[in-house]
Formats: C-alpha cells, structure tokens, sequence
C-alpha cells in the first residue's frame, strides 16, 4: 500500500471519530453481544460489592461507545454510590446528551447536586424533573 493512501485512509479514521459518525467500539468490531457480556461482568461485580472493578469495566464502555446512554448512566451510579458525586453530575448529563432524559436519572441527578450543595442547579433539575413527569 502506497504510503500517501495510508496516510489518508488514517486521517480519514480519525475525522470519522471526531465527528461521531464512527465510534472506537465499531472501529475496533466489538459487535453489541460483546458489549453486553461486559456489562454483565461489571454488573457481577457490582453486586459482590467490588465497585472500583465495576467502575473500571464501565468506564471502558463509555470511552469506546460514547454515545450509548445505558452506560453512562451505570457510570454515574456507580460512582454515586462510592460518593463521586461530581463525577456522577457529569455522566448523568452525558447520558442526557445522549439520549432522552428520564425521571429515575434525574432524580438520582438531583440527589448528587443535593449533597454537593448546589442549589442553583438542583433547581433546574428541579424544574426538568417536573417536566418528564408531566410529559410521562
């Protein structure tokens, strides 16, 4: 293969995962299957209360399928639960870029913003939550 081609076959790669419209799982071919075995993995762990292991394995998720909400909203619960609670705001709100909000996030959202003592934003989510309650 001719060097030059290469070389814009890579930019090409790299410009497709700016933009989003490749993600790394799918450059990689890890197929949805794949991905779920990890979660369940991490969710084992989970449960036997190994949470630094959970966190571990679910953070990878969310770097290599960025735009799938499910796991972002499992990072931020997990998070949560071991008093991350700034790290947990900041996956809720990725999970809702992702995909729509839902009540049950929102509230946990609002339970972190709580205990970090942000009134001004538990307000706003305050007012979201009133929102999907009234849409759902």
């Amino acid at each position: 293969m001719n060097r030059n081609l290469l070389k814009k076959e890579t930019l090409t790669v790299v410009d497709w995962l700016r933009e989003g419209s490749l993600t790394p799982r799918q450059l990689m071919g890890i197929d949805d299957k794949e991905m779920y075995a990890l979660a369940e993995t991490a969710n084992t762990y989970r449960r036997k209360g190994q949470l630094n292991s959970a966190l571990e394995i679910v953070s990878v998720l969310a770097k290599i399928d960025p735009y799938r909400a499910t796991w972002w909203r499992m990072l931020a619960s997990l998070h949560k639960s071991q008093g991350g609670y700034a790290e947990a705001v900041v996956c809720f709100e990725a999970a809702a870029i992702c995909g729509q909000r839902n009540p049950e996030s929102t509230r946990q959202e609002f339970a972190c913003l709580k205990r970090l003592g942000e009134t001004a934003l538990q307000e706003e989510m305050c007012r979201e939550l009133k929102k999907l309650e009234e849409i759902g």
